[in-house]
């Protein structure tokens, strides 16, 4: 992309991290913001609680096992796992995956026969899931987990905006920061090599 995901303009004035925080909100979640450690991203983003990933290097799978292990710490009863490049997820696609929680350990939202966004576990399916795991991505750990597919309508159930082409197709423009991201690298252009 170029450009840090979680600070890219999804609506005006409002970060992806800044959408999927009040879409979470509005489905009944506290939202938890996983970063690399010593990132600016965190700073950013001041209403959200953010969790430092000290082993970001280890890819996104470390990153989804920190972020589990600091909800459980928080005493959470039910996990959502959510990239911060599919922001346009709906409210109601995160409350039925939550909901379907009551019923199953672990649940996928599917459309079409595909699974898409985002994966939901109760406290027990993320310890052993995620946490205990010795396969390498969360992928391989659902390919051996009894998993629930949860029949959900978005069309953004399948969204990963990982390039410019992606941005442009689903927001018809190039992308830009918001503008309190865009001030601040223009201040500190040392700042783009942290995020």
């Amino acid at each position: 992309m170029g450009l840090p995901k979680a600070l890219l303009e999804a609506r005006r004035g409002m970060s992806f991290a800044d959408l999927l925080a009040r879409s979470c909100r509005r489905a009944g979640l506290m939202p938890l913001l996983v970063v690399r450690a010593h990132s600016p991203l965190g700073a950013m983003h001041p209403r959200l609680e953010v969790v430092e990933n000290g082993a970001w290097v280890t890819g996104q799978l470390g990153s989804i096992r920190t972020g589990v292990r600091a909800a459980l710490l928080r005493g959470a009863k039910r996990i959502l796992i959510h990239p911060i490049d599919a922001p346009l997820v709906k409210p109601e696609t995160l409350a039925e995956v939550l909901g379907a929680l009551d019923s199953a350990a672990v649940v996928v939202p599917t459309s079409f026969g595909q699974r898409g966004h985002p994966v939901g576990l109760t406290a027990e399916a993320a310890g052993s899931v995620v946490l205990k795991t010795v396969l390498p991505s969360l992928q391989l750990a659902l390919s051996v987990a009894k998993v629930h597919e949860l029949i959900v309508r978005d069309p953004h159930l399948f969204d990963n905006i990982n390039t410019q082409a992606d941005y442009l197709r689903l927001f018809g423009r190039a992308p830009r920061l918001v503008s309190r991201a865009a001030q601040a690298l223009a201040k500190d252009p040392r700042l783009a090599r942290r995020w």
